[in-house]
């Protein structure tokens, strides 16, 4: 086949990277395309990935527009030369491709879709299927869900797909488990608008409650010594989680990592109200409304991992008895051919 992934976002380089490389190797032909936001096209160099990097990100909604017509118009250029078989990706564009060019399209999506509508009302109706877990909220284009016993994550953090490196941490100076990561999101995208995540007093909170703990911080606005494609193995060695990233405390969860999230969307992700209520590998909390349950959380956890960390490894077991290995499920699905009916 060929094909083609549009990837914009450093969480879909580790989503997308096993199928991709899996692809090649059967000699498919596969054709990426990226976005310059954060640190995606560092992380696809450094997997050995060729791509075509066709935007950069805007913060406003008029900017957001050009970028999108600006993508649109590069992957219909690229679709004359390439005559795609397939159009793969968490993407606006793969699914315009669909309506303009009847190519095929697979949207893989973790997010309800009343939190993040503004994408679904320009995306779905156009996919060919829109893939997704189980426990997703929508209600319209029931027709062309395709759902699936697992997550994003697991298409890389599963344990056939993740194997810890332990000399990462000592390239940081790091002792597994001696540590605690803070890790603060930009909180810029579309769907982010008006939303509030980690603050001063929270970080003065965490010091004193971390005790000889060192405290490593991650802020997606500034510059960071940990290179990206360290990152997960410096969370999978941390004791603990503190952040107001989505996509991070579902890793976190993956790696049975004890987190805390403080933003604004605690409890309306149905993927992390999975992990929070079913299986206990991570909690939420709103800030300044919640701030006083969020320090009793925390002190709470600290508490116990200083006490027995086995436990929270016995809920990252359980919870993979009940899900799938993502990339073999992506695997299987293209193998199947079972998207073109």
């Amino acid at each position: 086949m060929n094909i083609l992934f549009d990837i914009g976002h450093p969480a879909h380089v580790h989503l997308f990277k096993n199928v991709i490389k899996f692809l090649n190797s059967e000699n498919h032909e596969v054709k990426v395309v990226s976005r310059a936001k954060d640190v995606t096209n560092d992380l696809l160099d450094f997997e050995g990935i060729k791509y075509e990097c066709l935007t950069k990100p805007s913060t406003s909604k008029i900017g957001m527009a050009f970028e999108l017509a600006k993508r649109d118009l590069g992957v219909l250029r690229l679709n004359k030369k390439k005559s795609f078989d397939l159009a793969i990706g968490t993407s606006v564009s793969a699914a315009h491709l669909t309506l303009l060019k009847n190519v095929p399209s697979l949207i893989f999506n973790e997010d309800d879709d009343d939190v993040v509508p503004l994408f679904c009302n320009i995306t779905f109706p156009f996919a060919t299927k829109i893939i997704h877990p189980n426990e997703i909220r929508f209600t319209k284009w029931g027709e062309k869900r395709i759902k699936y016993s697992s997550y994003h994550e697991l298409a890389y953090l599963h344990p056939n797909n993740f194997v810890p490196n332990n000399s990462v941490l000592e390239k940081y100076g790091l002792k597994s488990k001696e540590y605690i990561l803070v890790r603060k999101s930009a909180l810029t995208a579309h769907h982010d608008s008006n939303a509030k995540g980690l603050h001063t007093e929270l970080y003065d909170m965490l010091i004193s409650l971390a005790g000889k703990k060192r405290i490593i911080t991650s802020d997606e606005l500034k510059k960071s010594k940990i290179k990206p494609w360290d990152m997960l193995d410096i969370l999978n060695g941390s004791s603990f989680l503190f952040s107001d990233s989505q996509t991070m405390s579902v890793e976190a969860a993956m790696l049975g990592v004890p987190s805390i999230r403080y933003n604004s969307f605690a409890r309306k992700c149905s993927i992390l109200t999975e992990l929070e209520t079913e299986y206990k590998l991570t909690f939420a909390f709103l800030p300044y409304l919640e701030l006083d349950n969020c320090i009793k959380k925390t002190t709470e956890i600290f508490n116990e991992i200083g006490l027995d960390n086995k436990i929270w490894n016995e809920r990252k077991l359980n919870l993979l008895k009940n899900k799938v290995d993502f990339n073999k499920w992506i695997i299987n699905y293209l193998m199947s051919e079972k998207w073109i009916h």
